[in-house]
C-alpha cells in the first residue's frame, strides 16, 4: 500500500490553524467589546464626576472674587483691619465646598497677602503674617499674572508642596486662579483657591470593577491614579521610569492624538483612553486622561478558556478532516494508477518515435555528408590527375621557350648588323616570351600546390614536410572562403621552417577545418579579428588555433565533440566538423586535441601529436 503523502496531513493542519486563529480573533474581539461597553460605562462615570467638580471650582472661584473685589482696601483704616476682612469672608465662603484646603490673597509681585487654611476637621485657620510665604516662582502665579480680567485658570492636579516639601500623607491639589482688581479696575492680585482632589481620585477609584481598572494621567503621562499604587506621583519626587511615556512610548504617542473615546492596548491588554479638558474647553488640548483597562488577570482567565476550547474543537475537526482527505487520495490514487500506466505507455511509444526520427535524421546528415566527402575526394582525384597530366607538357612548354629564348640570344650575338627595326621586333619577341615564362613559372607551381594538397589528402603515410609550406598550401584551398571575411587576418607564429614528421595531408584538414569553424562562428557579420596558428616540437608536436573572437559558452565545451552538435543549425550546419577533427586527431594521428577559452576572449585549441622517425 502506497504511503500517504505529507500533504494529507499538512492541508487540515493549515486549515485548522487558520481557522483556528480567526476564531480566537474573533472570540477575543467580542470578549474586548463586551469589556469595552463596562470601559466605556466607567469613564463616561468619571468625566461627569470630574466635570462636576470642576464646573463648581469655578464657580466657586467666580464667586469668591466678587465678593473679594467689593472689600476695598482704601476703605479700611489699617492693612490689618483689611486682612481680617478678608480673612473673614475666605472663611465663610469655605464652607461653599468641601473639598476647598487653601485660599490665599496673592499681591501683584506674588506675595502672600491673606491665607486661610482648611484642617482635615473642616475648621479654618488664617496664618499669621510673620508666615505668609513668597509665590512669585510658582507657575500658578505665573499663568495667573498672565490672565485676562476675569477668566479662571484651572491648573493641573499635583501634590500640596509647603516650604519645599510634599506634605504628607499626599493631599493631591487641583487649583483655581483668577485676578482681583480695584475699583479703578487697577489689578490688585490674584485670587488662588487648592481644592484637595483626593476625594474625587478615591471616588474614581471605587468606580473600578471585578473585571476593569479605572486610571488617571496627566497631560505628562505621569500618573495621578493607577491600579498599580506604587506607580502614583512618583514624578513629583523626580522619577519618571514609571511613567506611562516610559513604559509605553509607542502608545504614548498615540494617545497625545486622541480627542476623543479611543480603543488603545495596554500590555496587550483592551483598553478605553478618554482625554479630558481640565479647563471645559473642548477646544483646547486635553490636560488628563482617563484610561479603563481589563485587569490582567480576567483577561488571561478569558484567554485560557478562549484557547482552551478553541484547541479542543480544532482537534476534533483536524481529526475529521485528515479522515475526509486521506479517503478522498485513496480513491484519486487508486485512479491516478491506471491513469500513470496509459500515460506512461504512451510517453514510452513517443519517446520511441521521437528517438527513431532523430535517427533518421542523423543518418540523413551523415549520408549527406559522406556524399559531400566522396565528391570532395573525386574532386581531389581529379584535381591530382589533371595536375599530374598537365605538369608534363607545361615541363615540355618550359623547355621549348628557354630553348627559344636561348636561341634569340644566340642570333642577336652573332648577327653583324641588323636593322633598327629588326632589333626592335628581336626584343619585343624576348619580352614576350619573358611574359610567358613568367606565366608558365606561376602555372607550374599552383599544378605542383595542387598535387602536394591531393596527394597529402589521399596518402596517410608518415613525411616530413615544413609547417610554413604546408600552411600555407592549406591557406591556397581557403581563399574563396577568406575573400568573405577580408577583415580577419590569418597569421602563423613560428619558424615556418620547423620540420614535422606526420601525416601531412590529415594535419592540412584539421587545420581547414579548424580555420573554417572559427571564420563561420567565432566572426559573425565579418567582424575584424586574427586567427593565430602556431608551431612547436617539444616532447611531442604541438599545434596551436587561437582566436580572438566570440569564443564557445562554457556549457557548450564539453558537447562540441559530439556528433551533429551544432550552435548554427539554422545556417545550415550539419554539426560534424569539430566531430570528424577530433576522429582524425585521435585516429589518424594517434593524438590528442583540447579546447579552451583564450584569454582574454575568443577559443584556443591545443592539437598534440606524438614525434615519429620516418
Amino acid at each position: 500500500m502506497k504511503k500517504p503523502p505529507v500533504w494529507i496531513f499538512a492541508v487540515p493542519l493549515v486549515m485548522v490553524i487558520a481557522l483556528g486563529l480567526v476564531t480566537i480573533h474573533v472570540w477575543k474581539k467580542t470578549l474586548a467589546d463586551t469589556y469595552g461597553e463596562e470601559q466605556g460605562q466607567l469613564i463616561n462615570r468619571a468625566s461627569v464626576l470630574i466635570s462636576k467638580e470642576l464646573g463648581l471650582m469655578e464657580q466657586i472661584t467666580n464667586y469668591m472674587r466678587e465678593e473679594l473685589e467689593s472689600i476695598v482696601p482704601q476703605s479700611f483704616d489699617s492693612e490689618d483691619a483689611w486682612r481680617r476682612a478678608v480673612e473673614t469672608q475666605l472663611k465663610q465662603t469655605r464652607h461653599l465646598s468641601s473639598i476647598i484646603a487653601q485660599l490665599r490673597w496673592l499681591s501683584p509681585d506674588g506675595q502672600e497677602l491673606v491665607r486661610v487654611d482648611v484642617r482635615p476637621n473642616g475648621t479654618t485657620q488664617a496664618i499669621p503674617k510673620s508666615e505668609l510665604q513668597d509665590k512669585s516662582g510658582r507657575y500658578y502665579y505665573i499663568k495667573g499674572s498672565q490672565l485676562a480680567q476675569g477668566q479662571t485658570l484651572i491648573t493641573p492636579t499635583d501634590l500640596n508642596v509647603e516650604h519645599g516639601l510634599i506634605v504628607v500623607p499626599y493631599e493631591p491639589t487641583t487649583r483655581s486662579v483668577t485676578k482681583l482688581k480695584g475699583p479703578q479696575g487697577e489689578w490688585q492680585g490674584l485670587l488662588v483657591v487648592n481644592f484637595n482632589v483626593s476625594s474625587v481620585l478615591e471616588q474614581i477609584r471605587l468606580l473600578q470593577t471585578p473585571e476593569n481598572t479605572l486610571q488617571v494621567i496627566d497631560n505628562q503621562g505621569n500618573w495621578l491614579l493607577s491600579y498599580i499604587p506604587e506607580r502614583e506621583w512618583r514624578h513629583m519626587y523626580g522619577d519618571y521610569t514609571m511613567a506611562l511615556p516610559q513604559l509605553y512610548p509607542d502608545a504614548w504617542q498615540r494617545i497625545q492624538t486622541y480627542r476623543t473615546l479611543t480603543k488603545e492596548s495596554l500590555d496587550g491588554l483592551p483598553t478605553l483612553v478618554s482625554p479630558s479638558a481640565i479647563n471645559l474647553d473642548p477646544q483646547s488640548a486635553p490636560r488628563t486622561y482617563l484610561i479603563a483597562k481589563v485587569r490582567p488577570d480576567v483577561w488571561f482567565k478569558n484567554q485560557l478558556i478562549v484557547y482552551g476550547v478553541t484547541g479542543m474543537v480544532a482537534i476534533l475537526l483536524y481529526g475529521a478532516l485528515v479522515a475526509l482527505v486521506w479517503f478522498r487520495w485513496r480513491l484519486a490514487t487508486q485512479k491516478a494508477v491506471y491513469v500513470e500506466r496509459i500515460r506512461h505507455d504512451k510517453a514510452r511509444i513517443e519517446k520511441a518515435h521521437t528517438r527513431l526520427k532523430e535517427n533518421n535524421q542523423n543518418l540523413v546528415m551523415m549520408q549527406k555528408e559522406l556524399v559531400e566527402q566522396s565528391k570532395l575526394s573525386a574532386l581531389g582525384m581529379l584535381v591530382a590527375g589533371v595536375g599530374h597530366e598537365l605538369n608534363t607538357p607545361l615541363g615540355g612548354l618550359r623547355m621549348t621557350l628557354s630553348s627559344v629564348a636561348s636561341h634569340m640570344k644566340r642570333m642577336k650575338q652573332e648577327a653583324d648588323s641588323l636593322t633598327e627595326r629588326q632589333a626592335k621586333h628581336m626584343d619585343m619577341v624576348h619580352q614576350a616570351l619573358a611574359i610567358a615564362d613568367n606565366n608558365l613559372e606561376r602555372a607550374v607551381a599552383v599544378v605542383q600546390q595542387f598535387k602536394r594538397i591531393t596527394d597529402g589528402r589521399t596518402r596517410q603515410a608518415l613525411t616530413n614536410f615544413k609547417v610554413g609550406l604546408m600552411l600555407e598550401d592549406t591557406l591556397a584551398a581557403l581563399k574563396p572562403l577568406r575573400k568573405l571575411h577580408p577583415k580577419v587576418d590569418i597569421v602563423l607564429q613560428g619558424d615556418p621552417e620547423l620540420e614535422f614528421c606526420a601525416a601531412a595531408g590529415v594535419v592540412s584538414q584539421v587545420l581547414q577545418s579548424l580555420i573554417t569553424n572559427a571564420l563561420d562562428h567565432a566572426f559573425p557579420d565579418h567582424s575584424e579579428g586574427e586567427i593565430a596558428i602556431a608551431f612547436n616540437k617539444e616532447e611531442e608536436y604541438v599545434i596551436e588555433v587561437r582566436d580572438n573572437g566570440r569564443g564557445i559558452n562554457e556549457a557548450d565545451l564539453s558537447k562540441i565533440w559530439e556528433p551533429f552538435f551544432t550552435t548554427g543549425r539554422g545556417e545550415k550546419h550539419s554539426g560534424l566538423g569539430l566531430f570528424m577533427v577530433s576522429q582524425w586527431v585521435n585516429e589518424l594521428l594517434n593524438g590528442q586535441i583540447t579546447v579552451g577559452p583564450n584569454a582574454p576572449h575568443g577559443t584556443r585549441f591545443v592539437i598534440k601529436i606524438p614525434i615519429h622517425s620516418k
